[in-house]
Formats: structure tokens, sequence, C-alpha cells
């Protein structure tokens, strides 16, 4: 029986080693251009304002993400540089970023830091009426626990 299965083994690894080489000299398909397709790079002030926005919504969840990550590794000081980005690019996530902001400010005992950006996300109307009162909860927490 072991034997059997050494064997079969020997001609699996064999046939995958042919296969990888057969799809490794492959060439890829050619795609051809006209000329009449090929479309001039555009300069930023041509670039629409839509664009801009879709451009800053990607640009701060990407950084929502890195913060993310960092939290969960423990670098809670670059966890915080990149929250402070996305709270930056873009108002559309504002919401999330400065309560995840917030959140990493009131874990370094930033209080006050913490507070002025929920104030800012009440008085600049990023939040829902639910949000608004999420905002006034953790800071009523967080001024109790700079006592």
């Amino acid at each position: 029986m072991k034997k059997y299965f050494v064997v079969v083994a020997t001609i699996s690894v064999i046939l995958l080693g042919l296969w990888i080489a057969k799809i490794s000299h492959m060439e890829s398909p050619v795609y051809a251009i006209k000329d009449d397709q090929i479309q001039p790079m555009r300069a930023d002030a041509e670039i629409t304002p839509h664009e801009r926005e879709v451009s800053a919504i990607h640009e701060a969840g990407n950084h929502i993400r890195i913060g993310n990550s960092y939290v969960q590794s423990g670098q809670i000081e670059m966890a915080v540089h990149a929250y402070e980005q996305a709270y930056l690019k873009d108002a559309g996530s504002r919401g999330v970023s400065g309560f995840k902001l917030a959140g990493v400010y009131q874990r370094q005992s930033r209080y006050d830091e913490a507070i002025q950006i929920l104030d800012e996300m009440i008085s600049d109307g990023v939040l829902s009426d639910n949000g608004i009162k999420n905002a006034n909860a953790l800071k009523e927490h967080l001024e109790s626990s700079k006592q």
C-alpha cells in the first residue's frame, strides 16, 4: 500500500510540473489598440469634481482600513495617523474615521482631543441623529474618564 502511494504521488508531482511548465510558456493574448482609441492623459484641472470626490472616498476608506490594521497590531500611534488622514480626506467618511480617531485618542488618554473631534462631527452635521446620540454618550464617558 505504501509503495502504491509513493508511485501515485510521484506521478502527480511529474504531471503538476509538466502543467506548470506548459502554462508558464504560454503567451498572453495581445490586444490591438487603434490610434483613434488612444486618449491622452488628462491634466488634474480636467478631472471632474465627481471624480475627485470618488477618489477622496476611496483614499479615506484605505486610510481607515490601514488604521484598523494598526489597531489590531497594537501600533496605536500609527493608527492615529491613518485615521487623521481619513478624517481630513473625505467628509462622507468623517463619521466613521472620527469615531475611530476618538477611540484611539481615548486609548492614549487624549480625552480633550477625542471630545474635540466628536464636537466637530456634531457641529459639521456629518452625523445622523443616532450618531449624535452616540457621540454625546461617548463625550460623557470621556469627561468622566478625565477625572
